[in-house]
């Protein structure tokens, strides 16, 4: 039997028989509890049956699947007490190289031999950091180039974006509405790649705004003048803006370096964004200036060695104080935590680069739910960190807790408590000034926690016969 998180997640997944669900929610839990093992020992004999004849069905999609989850993640997302939830949206490469047996894959390089998936996707975050579930996941394999055929990096300019890979920003961005109610107030959070003129053209409900880091510093600010010739450069522009103030922004690990905190200098002004000038893609359609915030946040004082913070962000909210500045700065900074949903998925954790399936629509759907238990596993770690406080039934059921308090023999009431003991289990320290448990380290405690709560159920069964 599934968890309830399990069952709660899957029960609006759209599947081609409603037979497949209890399965789909036990497929769901296995891999949350066993991560790290191949899917078959994952899922179990039966698991493994089910997954298979569901995943291969023509009529199995990666969006019905996850239907259900994204339902759940739009009901957190209104109930989390705040006025705006963060979207962040980003794209990874799923490397297969290696598995020459996979169907269905295609170019991830300019290497010619590499071969994979791409996956993109739109993870709900609440301002305090809290992941709250996938709104959106579309994964697909590049198409192989024809020989002779002009490589689409130099066409790019010749396409629309409809024809580009660009249009994934747009297809989020429709996804994010189609999810969330009118009444929910959404900020799309997204990195340099999805700095295209387009995504800020295209229609947006009033209360959902476009936060994106500046690459395009080739546009141009319509001025009183009027005409080209007084016009200025989005970055020159910001940049002789006067400093408004200062903040202290986390800024995530890199394989390089660890995670720090970086002071910022802050700059903002607002401005209209002219369309780029591309006649073989605009002559058919009007384009019009974009009213947008830009707003530089520069790290002085960085440590040696670190190449110093510089963001430019281009925001559709009004901003006309530092303090709205700091905000928006800070939303951006958590950006993150979708790198961290790509750490898990790819690390230890769960390592979807080598699941052993080995035809491609099959393997896109599973990878359906390895989103949604990794959300899982990283939605369980940031609670510890945000809402410590809780009651440990937030995180774990009644015989989890009475399995965790025998195993610790420690007390386990708040959210802290669970999630700190869980770590124990795996070999985290607990001691004055330690820092909290990471993702890896509580999924390799919840794979313990199973374990023993398998092994109690097991006595107690035992015990009655």
């Amino acid at each position: 039997m599934a968890e309830p998180w399990a069952a709660r997640e899957v029960a609006g997944a759209q599947l081609p028989d409603d037979r497949f669900r209890s399965s789909v929610a036990c497929i769901a839990e296995g891999l949350a509890s066993n991560g790290g093992s191949s899917f078959s020992v994952a899922c179990g004999h039966g698991g493994r049956q089910s997954a298979r004849r569901l995943f291969r069905n023509e009529e199995t999609t990666v969006s019905g699947l996850l239907q259900g989850h994204v339902e759940q993640t739009a009901v957190r997302c209104s109930s989390t007490g705040y006025d705006l939830v963060l979207c962040v949206q980003d794209t990874t490469t799923l490397d297969y190289s290696k598995h020459r047996s996979k169907t269905g894959l295609g170019p991830i390089s300019r290497n010619d031999s590499s071969r994979g998936l791409l996956a993109h996707s739109v993870l709900a975050v609440a301002p305090d950091g809290v992941p709250l579930g996938m709104l959106h996941l579309d994964i697909w394999a590049r198409e192989e180039r024809e020989s002779g055929e002009e490589p689409k990096k130099r066409s790019r300019k010749k396409r629309d974006t409809s024809d580009k890979e660009s249009c994934k920003w747009l297809r989020g961005l429709r996804a994010v509405q189609q999810a969330l109610p009118t009444s929910q107030t959404a900020l799309l959070v997204q990195d340099r790649e999805a700095d295209v003129f387009d995504l800020f053209e295209e229609p947006r409900r009033s209360r959902t705004h476009l936060l994106v880091r500046m690459s395009q510093g080739r546009r141009r600010v319509e001025t009183e003048c009027g005409d080209e010739s007084g016009c200025s450069t989005v970055l020159r522009t910001i940049e002789e803006a006067p400093v408004a103030g200062e903040m202290v922004a986390e800024v995530g690990r890199k394989p390089s370096q660890p995670a720090r905190e970086a002071r910022l200098t802050l700059q903002f002004s607002s401005q209209r964004v002219m369309p780029p000038h591309n006649p073989q893609t605009s002559a058919n359609r009007a384009r019009q200036a974009q009213p947008i915030t830009v707003i530089r946040a520069a790290e002085v004082d960085a440590p040696d060695g670190v190449e110093p913070v510089c963001w430019v962000l281009l925001c559709t909210m009004p901003v006309t104080t530092v303090d709205e500045a700091r905000r928006i700065v800070g939303y951006y900074a958590l950006r993150w935590t979708i790198e961290r949903l790509h750490f898990t998925l790819k690390s230890g954790c769960f390592n979807v680069e080598r699941v052993q399936i080995d035809e491609g629509h099959a393997l896109k759907n599973a990878l359906a739910l390895y989103y949604m238990v990794a959300w899982r596993v990283l939605h369980i770690t940031h609670l510890a960190r945000t809402k410590p406080d809780e009651p440990a039934d937030l995180v774990l059921g009644p015989l989890e807790q009475q399995v965790l308090r025998a195993a610790s023999k420690r007390p386990v009431v708040t959210v802290a408590d669970a999630l700190r003991e869980i770590a124990r289990l795996a070999g985290y320290e607990h001691y004055a000034k330690a820092p909290p448990p990471g993702v890896k380290r509580v999924w390799q405690g919840l794979r313990i926690l199973e374990t023993l709560t398998q092994g109690w159920e097991l006595a107690q069964l035992g015990h009655k016969l």
